[in-house]
């Protein structure tokens, strides 16, 4: 630091602020003559009272600057100068511009490793900004110490990678040597950990990596150690590697076909993206148990295109329901090392909706039994159906192409409200706070086959590699196995949400990016985190946020994804679902939009304040479509995009055709 920093304080009225101001402007250092006992400086008086009696500082060599310390100054006086007997290069401090604190920095943590003193004086002056005097009233000393330690760290001590056999292997990780300046090696305890450079001398940088082919495949995570040893101080340094290599398995791009033939008669189709977890080339085989299905080819190599057409001639209307299977082809060859044995098949449900004629608008009427805020419209993903909660005892069932009820479930004493369905349509979860507890129901007969105790104010239901699981967020957001219940990982509140609202959640429909709405703070703010589940149990669950996935959202109050992550979408921005980047306003048509939903094609439906509907596309252009009778809080649409059915502020349910 400089020899001098000084404080005028406000004790001089309002000429004595500006004279302040002036005085703290640039940090407001002064350098006076060297030495602490300079003419003016009398050794008597009254000393100020210091908010501590030492000033001492511990660092590495090269590592992270030691926090700054604050020193608030107290007693007789308006105007306080802080003094060293000459200058010091690793110390700073700067005067705050209101209180009468002094906060000391170091500077540097590439001195030469040693122990560093020096007396800093206080000193505290009566000023009078009329008469141009400044007058002595007292001083105190307090050591300040700076211990710059040869210790042998490294800046972070753990990484993890994870991959899926046949994949290539992970991006290295890396790490910086710090706390030496002497010569060092590394050695690690397992042959698949590799570090470079494995030698060196003072700090330098490390890159981290595995050898995933030495790895055992779907049994966990394996732990290595890196020890560094300091070749001159003895000292040793430890980093842990945890490798985790799952098994391969398919991933398609849909959960659920939903074909449509209206009127009844000739052949429809849908297409489904098949691919693996890993690095491609897995051969794979589909079969269906319905005659009226076509697949084809029925066989192929992933990455590839299985298109499903539907014969409806001679169908009678109604819902028909059939299974897909893609499994591995034994006669097929797959990429080196991998069994095909050990791949397990995906089951894919198709409904074909047939009906003689277009349906009409339907309305549905609710219970008036509360205001139902948290009630919910959930529609099918390959059914014509929607399932509604009105945050009463029951849930309900109907057609939406008829408005026909199809089923119903009832909790007695029951307030059943937010809801979420898996994606293959095969079972809806729904929260009842009521009793504390998320209710699970198979589909379509809402038929209940077991609740978990929960808190939860939110919840998301999707399917993470062969994971089925239960999102819940309240004060925390909490993974379960949607088939046993069991908790897999509970993430807590921090810099991510405030906790004092359960966060909006959406996930990609590979499962593999989570998004959080914060409601909490004003603006909103939404994140974006990375998920990575395993199919064995140890972790069954990970999650990691994204680099630079923070923006803010306006008043929005809701949150949806596109399919293939490539958009997220609030009630004001659409941004990009990798780096939630290039926010597009969706205040289109001169209204707000008061609710929006993705469709399975990719395109976003949203309504706006007026109950118009609106296609947004990706490129952010939009066209009006159709129209609610009424204004509508929460929008979803079928899973064949046929037909949108909207929540009304009325306790009514619309749904209507969702081309004009």
């Amino acid at each position: 630091m400089n020899n001098s920093v000084e404080w005028l304080g406000s004790k001089l009225g309002s000429a004595g602020a500006s004279q302040r101001r002036a005085a703290i402007a640039g940090l407001a250092l002064v350098v006076l003559v060297s030495g602490c006992g300079s003419a003016d400086d009398k050794t008597q008086g009254s000393p100020p009272g210091l908010s501590v009696s030492a000033l001492h500082f511990d660092a590495v060599y090269s590592g992270d600057p030691p926090a700054p310390q604050s020193v608030r100054v107290s007693g007789p006086g308006n105007y306080f100068e802080v003094r060293t007997p000459e200058p010091v290069p690793w110390l700073s401090v700067t005067a705050d511009s209101v209180d009468p604190v002094f906060v000391f920095s170091v500077t540097s943590t590439e001195l030469s490793p040693a122990r560093y003193e020096t007396p800093v004086q206080f000193v505290a002056y009566q000023q009078d900004v009329y008469r141009n005097t400044k007058d002595f009233i007292g001083s105190v000393e307090i050591p300040a110490t700076y211990s710059l330690r040869n210790e042998i760290q490294t800046y972070v001590t753990h990484f993890t990678f994870r991959t899926v056999q046949g994949a290539p292997a992970p991006e290295p990780q890396k790490t910086r040597v710090i706390g030496t300046s002497n010569a060092w090696t590394l050695s690690a305890d397992q042959p698949w950990v590799t570090v470079s450079p494995d030698q060196g001398s003072g700090p330098d940088e490390l890159s981290f990596g595995i050898d995933p082919g030495a790895l055992p495949v779907g049994a966990g995570a394996s732990t290595a150690e890196v020890t560094l040893f300091d070749l001159t101080a003895h000292a040793t340094a430890r980093v842990t590697v945890d490798a985790i290599v799952d098994a391969p398995s398919f991933v398609l791009s849909k959960e659920a076909v939903a074909l449509s033939s209206i009127p009844a008669g000739g052949t429809v189709l849908d297409t489904v993206e098949i691919r693996d977890n890993g690095g491609g080339g897995l051969p794979w085989q589909a079969t269906t148990d319905a005659d009226w299905l076509r697949l084809e080819p029925e066989g192929e190599l992933t990455p590839s295109t299985l298109t499903i057409s539907a014969d409806a001639t001679g169908l009678a209307p109604g819902v028909h329901e059939a299974t897909v299977t893609i499994s591995p082809d034994p006669a097929g060859s797959s990429p080196a090392g991998i069994s095909l044995d050990a791949i397990p098949a995906v089951s894919l449900p198709v409904a074909l909706t047939v009906r003689d004629s277009a349906p009409a608008r339907v309305a549905l009427t609710l219970p008036v039994d509360n205001y139902a805020t948290n009630g919910v419209i959930v529609a099918d993903p390959a059914r014509p159906y929607v399932y509604v909660t009105h945050e009463g005892d029951s849930v309900d069932g109907y057609d939406s192409d008829t408005g026909e009820a199809t089923a119903s479930f009832t909790r007695p004493a029951g307030k059943l409200g937010r809801a979420a369905i898996m994606p293959d349509g095969s079972q809806l979860f729904v929260l009842n706070p009521a009793a504390s507890e998320v209710v699970r129901l198979d589909l379509p007969g809402l038929t209940p086959s077991a609740s978990w105790i929960t808190s939860a104010g939110s919840l998301v239901a999707f399917r993470c590699s062969t994971r089925r699981l239960l999102l819940l967020g309240s004060d925390s957001l909490a993974f379960l196995d949607a088939d046993t219940g069991e908790s897999l990982l509970t993430v807590a509140p921090g810099r991510l949400w405030n906790g004092s609202f359960a966060p909006e959640v959406a996930v990609s429909s590979a499962g593999d990016r989570l998004y959080l709405l914060d409601r909490g703070v004003s603006p909103a703010r939404a994140h974006v985190l990375d998920i990575w589940c395993s199919a064995f149990t140890d972790p069954p669950v990970a999650v990691s946020p994204r680099a630079d996935a923070t923006v803010d959202l306006g008043g929005s109050e809701d949150l949806d994804v596109a399919p293939d992550g490539s958009r997220v979408c609030a009630n004001v921005f659409c941004l990009d679902g990798k780096t939630m980047e290039t926010a597009v306003s969706l205040a289109v048509n001169g209204y707000p939009i008061a609710s929006m939903t993705f469709g399975r094609s990719g395109e976003l439906y949203a309504v706006d304040s007026q109950g118009n509907v609106l296609v947004v596309h990706a490129d952010a252009t939009y066209e009006v479509t159709t129209r609610f009778d009424h204004p509508v809080q929460q929008l979803t649409v079928s899973g064949d995009e046929r037909r949108l059915m909207g929540r009304t502020r009325y306790f009514s349910v619309e749904i209507i055709d969702a081309a004009p």
